[in-house]
């Protein structure tokens, strides 16, 4: 998992990008791993709820990877694709990939929300989570 030393705290921006880079050999071989942005919202928050975000886990180079858009904070017409976890925090999905090497390069995982005119704060973000599918 990537963890910052102290969390991430969105104040106020129009602009949202975050990108994680892990190297292929840190993880274990011919493995299906599935990617978590793992975060919490302030007790104000603003902007998740009407714009979705863009994920994207992809093989470090290849552009092509798994890309999804979601509502961190989904208004009551959208599916909630977040999940609370036991330790006050939520998760969510931001791709897939298969390790099948493992030796050489890396993978990248990025979310982003670049609509310059919505305003967005109150998001606190703990890390990325790499983790082996069942």
């Amino acid at each position: 998992m990537f963890r910052f030393s102290e969390v991430a705290r969105l104040r106020y921006v129009c602009w949202l990008e975050i990108q994680g880079r892990i190297e292929a050999k840190m993880l274990s071989r011919r493995t299906t791993y599935a990617v978590y942005l793992v975060f919490k919202f302030d007790h104000s928050k603003r902007g998740f709820n009407e714009r979705p975000v863009e994920m994207c886990v992809s093989v470090e180079g290849d552009e092509s990877g798994s890309r999804c858009t979601a509502f961190l904070d989904p208004p009551g017409n959208e599916p909630q694709l977040s999940r609370e976890r036991g330790d006050g925090w939520m998760e969510i999905v931001m791709g897939r990939f298969f390790n099948d090497n493992g030796d050489d390069g890396g993978f990248v995982c990025s979310l982003c929300e670049t609509d310059d005119y919505t305003g967005k704060h109150g998001l606190v973000i703990e890390g990325i989570e790499f983790r082996p599918e069942d």
